[in-house]
C-alpha cells in the first residue's frame, strides 16, 4: 500500500521506530520506547528494530518536562 504514491508501509514503520519515545521523562533503550509505542511485549520490540537494522539497546531520548 503506497499513500498518496509517497511512502510505502515498510517506510511508515520504519520512521515510526526511529520516532519512538519511551513512556517515561529521560532516555531509555530503543527497545522500550518500541514497546511502548506499539505495545508489543519486549521480545517482539528487540525483533522489530533488528528486522529494520536499528540497535535496540542504543540509548534514544524520552519525553522531557518543562
Amino acid at each position: 500500500m503506497k499513500l498518496g504514491n509517497k511512502y510505502t508501509d515498510a517506510d511508515l514503520v520504519m520512521m515510526a521506530l526511529i520516532r519512538s519515545r519511551a513512556n517515561k521523562v529521560g532516555p531509555a533503550e530503543r527497545w522500550i520506547a518500541v514497546m511502548d509505542t506499539f505495545g508489543f511485549n519486549s521480545g517482539f520490540a528487540v525483533e522489530l528494530c533488528r528486522l529494520y537494522n536499528l540497535d535496540p539497546f542504543e540509548i534514544v531520548p524520552g519525553h522531557t518536562c518543562k
